[in-house]
């Protein structure tokens, strides 16, 4: 390890975050899914977590050129789904998540209706305008072991572009 840095301006001592510390250790991933349509035009990636004491630490992001809704389901029932690749955040590093990724699931219920499962987080953003907006889950969710996620965008406008951007770092439980 090097020595602590000195900042040459305010000679506060230099840190790194959690989260920008893992992409140097090689435990930082990303998913993400991108599209255009009119209303009601959906991406979803199903996110299913591995049974064992690595937790996701979870930060998603959501944009859009008009109005959107973003949602986060815990244990929805779902089905099907194309694999993802899921990408490790420090292009230097071998390092595999077992975290399992698919896109766009069939999803129990009416399109923008889920139907099972707990809703944890739903946000609207460019409400009523016809310029879009981004939402970031700036508040990490630590995913729970062995379940399955949904995370879910749904344009609310006649013609939008979306994407969805899933970006998580592990570590090992020490409770």
């Amino acid at each position: 390890m090097g020595q602590p840095q000195i900042d040459k301006v305010s000679f506060g001592t230099v840190t790194v975050t959690r989260d920008h510390s893992a992409i140097h250790d090689g435990d930082s991933y990303t998913l993400f899914s991108s599209g255009a349509g009119g209303t009601d035009t959906q991406s979803n990636i199903q996110i299913d977590t591995p049974n064992s004491t690595t937790w996701l630490h979870m930060l998603p992001m959501a944009r859009s050129s008009t109005e959107a809704n973003f949602k986060l389901f815990e244990d929805p029932t779902l089905s099907g789904g194309t694999s993802m690749i899921t990408i490790n955040r420090n292009r230097n590093s071998s390092n595999t998540s077992s975290t399992i990724g698919l896109l766009n699931p069939v999803i129990s219920g009416a399109i923008g209706v889920q139907t099972s499962g707990t809703n944890l987080i739903e946000e609207h953003f460019g409400a009523g305008r016809n310029t879009g907006g981004v939402t970031r889950g700036i508040t990490e969710w630590i995913l729970k072991s062995g379940t399955t996620y949904l995370f879910s965008i749904t344009s609310e406008s006649a013609s939008s572009d979306i994407s969805m951007e899933l970006n998580w770092y592990e570590n090992v439980d020490k409770s």
